[in-house]
């Protein structure tokens, strides 16, 4: 069976866009020649890329974009002094079709350029959900991991607000922003996450709570238990766990051996930081 390593980077490109342009929803195909793309890396691919942010075509422009975003990236993303600028450009120059605007601010978030930030914050209130979410995405990405924000910073304020958006793959982005990617702490980014403990989406409550155990929130040790007995145990409720590194947690753990299996060496790690003798 041909796949995408056996195809030309022209075969590839065309590919990809006939799936956006027939309205498909095989995204595993489509994202699977985008990552050739990128993994090719080459100064070919990134023309071509280019040429593509100014076809007619909104699929097409959304193609260019993402294979920017990530474009060499295994090789230190060597054309990003490029691309960023051609993509700050879409966005300035009118972009209005939302699946552009979508795969161009997660592309920006990938370059991490800070030059990237004012475009990005002015999309935090966008129509679309999916826009939201890739600004959510991208935001820490551009003023650095385990950066430390002012109250004020524009970027705490955006990813405070998009906690509370009515759509759940948003929330969950910027709870994980805001609390495992960004270093900030104070009442109101303990509120924020506080607040998601009660979230009706499960990945966005997990977030928040690692985010509080992060920063030594006291009193969290009966919520983690509760996502490690739960019916369904989901990566983050074992995450979180070991962030906590608590003896208490260590029966809860020690029930999921033999049977939970979606990571079986953070479920180790976690057994380890939990130990009694772990601390000392």
């Amino acid at each position: 069976m041909t796949g995408p390593a056996d195809l030309s980077d022209d075969e590839l490109v065309a590919h990809a866009l006939a799936v956006h342009l027939l309205a498909g929803d095989d995204r595993e195909v489509y994202d699977g020649c985008v990552a050739e793309l990128q993994h090719r890396g080459t100064a070919g691919i990134r023309d071509r890329a280019t040429d593509l942010l100014g076809d007619a075509r909104p699929q097409a422009r959304a193609l260019g974009a993402d294979v920017l975003g990530r474009l060499g990236e295994a090789d230190g993303s060597p054309f990003a002094s490029t691309s960023v600028p051609r993509l700050l450009a879409l966005l300035g120059g009118g972009e209005a079709d939302p699946l552009v605007i979508d795969s161009t601010a997660a592309a920006l978030g990938f370059l991490g350029d800070e030059a990237a930030l004012e475009p990005l914050l002015a999309l935090v209130d966008h129509p679309s959900f999916r826009v939201r979410g890739s600004v959510a995405r991208a935001l820490p990405s551009l003023v650095g991991e385990g950066a430390v924000l002012d109250a004020r910073d524009p970027v705490l304020r955006a990813l405070l607000e998009l906690t509370t958006d009515p759509d759940a793959e948003v929330r969950n982005w910027a709870t994980f922003g805001l609390g495992s990617r960004l270093a900030a702490d104070g009442p109101e980014v303990r509120a924020a996450l506080q607040a998601r403990l009660l979230d009706g989406d499960d990945d966005t409550h997990a977030e928040a709570l690692i985010g509080l155990v992060r920063r030594d929130v006291p009193g969290l040790v009966s919520a983690i238990q509760a996502d490690l007995e739960a019916e369904a145990v989901g990566r983050l409720a074992v995450e979180a766990a070991r962030e906590a590194a608590d003896p208490a947690l260590r029966p809860a753990l020690e029930g999921l051996v033999g049977w939970w299996d979606v990571d079986v060496d953070l479920l180790e790690a976690a057994l380890v930081a939990c130990a009694p003798d772990a601390r000392t």
